[in-house]
């Protein structure tokens, strides 16, 4: 059983790592070529550096607007948006390389970049249970680091090969093959992580209701034990009663036994002094 749950929500558990991995690809890109950004295209480090600040400003922002807007739609489907969302921001930075617009891109990326975590722990809580759902958690993670190393190799790759450019539209062109297949590989992901916690839920209900049974016979059994036990008791006690009241009544029958007796030795002792 323990197998098959996890092979269950392995599938979503692969796909909101690879998406998180995605999302870290998507984000942190621009960060990693900044200085190459400065120097080839000429502009100020304050200018270049507004567009990471704005991000972190929309991406914080954007967490706590995701998080009510996770209430009322679908998960998947927010995934999805924000992927394509910031998979078009990638590839407008290096179209279109002026400060103000990097500036207004990189921000509409991070507010992007909010729509994917608070409805993928949505989805990470169709995990057939909680110890599934704590891989899923320490997993997804995985695809963060695996990110952000990744990012980092790829920067100074791509900027020997075709300049810094090349970075977002690979990182882009990541995000939408992935989404492809995260519209197509979710909906059957998730119910089949459904199955099997409705599986495992009618397992412990029925684990519970044996046990309520079993609680029950012994209830049962238990009661009738203690009725036929008080009911032998209370015999008993009554036996004891008598024999309580005899053994009292028990010295004066042996005195009046013996008063008896001393009458009757008393006569026998007199008929012989009657004959002489």
């Amino acid at each position: 059983m323990k197998e098959e749950k996890e092979s269950r929500g392995g599938m979503l558990i692969a796909l909101c790592t690879i998406c998180y991995f995605i999302s870290y690809l998507t984000r942190i890109n621009y960060g990693t070529v900044l200085l190459e950004v400065e120097r080839a295209e000429g502009i100020s480090k304050v200018a270049a550096s507004m567009a990471v600040t704005g991000s972190f400003i929309t991406y914080g922002a954007g967490q706590l607007i995701s998080g009510w807007l996770g209430d009322r739609l679908k998960p998947e489907k927010m995934i999805l948006a924000g992927l394509l969302t910031t998979a078009g921001m990638n590839l407008l930075v290096p179209i279109f390389t002026e400060p103000g617009m990097i500036l207004v891109f990189w921000c509409i990326n991070g507010f992007a970049q909010a729509m994917i975590w608070p409805p993928m722990v949505r989805i990470m809580s169709a995990c057939p249970d909680g110890d599934t759902y704590k891989k899923a958690v320490v997993r997804v993670t995985w695809g963060s680091s695996a990110g952000t190393i990744a990012v980092y190799l790829l920067a100074p790759a791509c900027i020997r090969w075709k300049g810094w450019k090349s970075l977002f539209f690979l990182c882009a062109a990541g995000a939408i093959c992935f989404a492809v297949v995260w519209i197509k590989g979710v909906p059957a992901a998730m119910k089949r992580a459904g199955e099997a916690r409705n599986r495992a839920d009618d397992l412990e209900e029925e684990a519970a209701a044996q046990t309520r049974r079993t609680l029950e016979e012994f209830r049962s059994r238990y009661s009738k034990l203690m009725s036929d036990f008080e009911a032998a008791s209370g015999h008993v006690n009554g036996e004891l009663r008598k024999i309580e009241v005899t053994l009292s009544q028990l010295p004066r029958a042996l005195d009046q036994t013996g008063a008896q007796l001393n009458e009757l030795a008393a006569r026998l002792e007199k008929k012989p002094e009657e004959k002489g």
